[in-house]
């Protein structure tokens, strides 16, 4: 197991939502190529973890209130190794391909370097490549002790029912994927926030989680103001 992560800034550093990224790649694994069409498959998954901590006032130590971790999303890509053959190209291929995953730009290249390495040392020509790649990306959240009241409502709290009735069905360009599941978008449901996923996927997040995937926009928890995050059409 190899891993490649961010410079993580140190505890009294979090004074909001921060984001920490760690790559992890299992060994890669070469088999002759079944098809010369195809021989290297890429297998990648994302998950992310929410950690809640608060302040004692009385000794100022940190302590962890809750840590909310999500399922992980799977997609498998497979591509031709002459895709592979130049550096440019290649990052520009993985890049396209992570461009809808709910990660900085940074880390889309770091990624797609990260790949393109792994998959060009040491392999002969006549096999294949399987390389699972998994990105997992590390919220944190730091709030003083008499804020823990707030820190308490920041866990799994679903949306209320009319608020993702309300979501809106639109058509969508080619070339997009869900970033819950990954696979790609044809039609879809928006979130107020105008972020889009498969109808089936944002249901079921929001019947789990009121926060949308991407952004963090909070949908409402009750029916009281629902009205006030009806979709906005473009």
């Amino acid at each position: 197991m190899e891993a490649l992560s961010s410079n993580s800034p140190s505890m009294e550093d979090f004074t909001h939502w921060v984001r920490t990224i760690v790559v992890e790649s299992s060994e890669i694994q070469t088999q002759p190529i079944s098809s010369p069409e195809f021989d290297i498959n890429l297998t990648f998954s994302f998950q992310t973890y929410d950690y809640n901590w608060i302040i004692r006032q009385d000794s100022r130590d940190y302590h962890l209130h809750n840590l909310t971790i999500s399922p992980i999303t799977q997609k498998l890509i497979s591509l031709n190794r002459q895709q592979f053959s130049n550096y440019s190209e290649t990052c520009q291929i993985l890049f396209q391909l992570l461009q809808y995953w709910p990660v900085l730009d940074s880390t889309r290249r770091i990624s797609a370097d990260f790949i393109w390495r792994r998959t060009n040392i040491g392999h002969q020509p006549n096999t294949g490549v399987n390389l699972h790649f998994h990105l997992a990306t590390h919220n944190t959240n730091v709030l003083d002790e008499d804020e823990e009241e707030e820190v308490a409502t920041c866990g799994m709290v679903p949306a209320s029912q009319s608020s993702i009735e309300s979501l809106e069905k639109r058509i969508i360009e080619h070339g997009r994927s869900c970033s819950i599941c990954m696979d790609d978008l044809c039609e879809g449901f928006s979130m107020p926030c105008l972020h889009v996923f498969h109808g089936h996927c944002i249901k079921k997040w929001l019947m789990i989680n009121h926060n949308c995937p991407l952004c963090r926009l909070e949908m409402p928890t009750t029916d009281d103001n629902a009205d006030l995050y009806l979709p906005t059409c473009s």
